[in-house]
């Protein structure tokens, strides 16, 4: 547009960017950082676990709370309602057999959030 007219107020300039260190830092964008984390292979070899907050609304049967189980391998999944959360241990017994029985495989680990829900259940397993 300068070079045909069309433009008559804009000046043309030419000048170099200069970028100080700090600011070349301050643009990069991190490296992906890989987790080290193992994967399991077999089915029932790590479970994840997680307890909901209690809902403001019943759930089955008068339950505030529910549990769910999720199989690292197969992505299989179970949701428990539960009335309270002292109730995890025995529904976590009741899903290890079950479990067990249809996948002939023992559950070997227990991952959770907030880890420390499951005191009883990590006692249990070892």
């Amino acid at each position: 547009m300068l070079q045909s007219d069309a433009v008559q107020l804009i000046r043309s300039t030419n000048f170099t960017r200069n970028i100080c260190g700090t600011c070349a830092m301050a643009k990069q964008s991190r490296c992906r950082q890989h987790k080290n984390t193992t994967r399991a292979v077999a089915v029932g070899e790590i479970e994840y676990s997680y307890i909901c907050r209690p809902m403001s609304v019943h759930f089955l049967r008068g339950s505030r709370f529910y549990f769910s189980f999720k199989d690292n391998v197969s992505g299989f999944a179970v949701i428990k309602p539960i009335q309270k959360k002292g109730d995890v241990f025995q529904e976590f017994k009741s899903f290890e057999a079950w479990a067990e029985r249809k996948s002939n495989c023992m559950i070997e680990h227990l991952r959770s959030y907030r880890g420390g829900k499951y005191v009883a259940i990590k006692l249990y397993l070892k």
